[in-house]
C-alpha cells in the first residue's frame, strides 16, 4: 500500500524559487508560474510542479 501526501503547494514567491528559475531559462515565449507543487522530496533530489498563471493552466513537471 502506497503513502498518500498532500504536496506541499507554494504560492508567494514562486517567481524567486530556484526550479522556476531554471524552467525559465529554457522556456521560451511569456510564461508566469503561478503555483509551485513539492510533490516528492528526497534527501538530493525533489520532483516539483509548475502550474501556470492563464485561462489554459498550462503545467509542467
Amino acid at each position: 500500500m502506497s503513502k498518500q501526501t498532500i504536496p506541499e503547494i507554494l504560492t508567494e514567491g514562486v517567481q524567486e524559487h530556484q526550479a522556476v528559475q531554471a524552467w525559465l531559462q529554457i522556456q521560451s515565449g511569456s510564461w508566469e508560474p503561478g503555483s509551485l507543487e513539492v510533490l516528492q522530496q528526497r534527501r538530493y533530489s525533489t520532483v516539483y510542479r509548475l502550474k501556470q498563471v492563464n485561462e489554459e493552466a498550462t503545467r509542467v513537471i
